[in-house]
């Protein structure tokens, strides 16, 4: 995967320990610090921001595997980071962290299923939706 060598693949294994902890990505996403925490009341949002509480080495290895993934050949984190950034306006730092958020995601989806990594699931899917 593009991004996740075997340091990071490790390191992530041993903190996360097994996917099954969390009920979905969500929850895996706070617990790596890149999730976003609300404070609202009724319908009303007052704020979304980062949370404070989190496992710092994860988050350390999931933005080291953002960068790595970005700066990498074609793959589909370095196309999601320039849509962001290009298209859509997006600051670097928060276009990176949707990137790590996407890692993550990808990671918890294929670890969870059991399934081999697929970079190519994306055209797969369009081409059948439209058969």
């Amino acid at each position: 995967m593009p991004g996740i060598g075997t340091v990071h693949a490790a390191t992530i294994s041993a903190i996360v320990e097994t996917p099954h902890r969390f009920a979905h990505k969500k929850k895996l996403w706070m617990y790596a610090g890149l999730g976003l925490a609300e404070k609202s009341s009724g319908e009303k949002v007052y704020s979304r921001s980062l949370t404070r509480s989190y496992n710092r080495l994860l988050k350390n290895a999931l933005k080291q595997a953002a960068e790595a993934a970005i700066i990498a050949k074609d793959n589909q984190f370095i196309r999601q980071y320039l849509r962001l950034m290009i298209e859509k306006g997006m600051p670097s730092h928060r276009a990176k962290l949707t990137v790590a958020r996407s890692i993550l995601a990808t990671i918890y989806g294929i670890w969870k299923s059991g399934e081999d990594y697929d970079p190519d699931i994306d055209k797969r899917r369009a081409e059948s939706d439209k058969t």
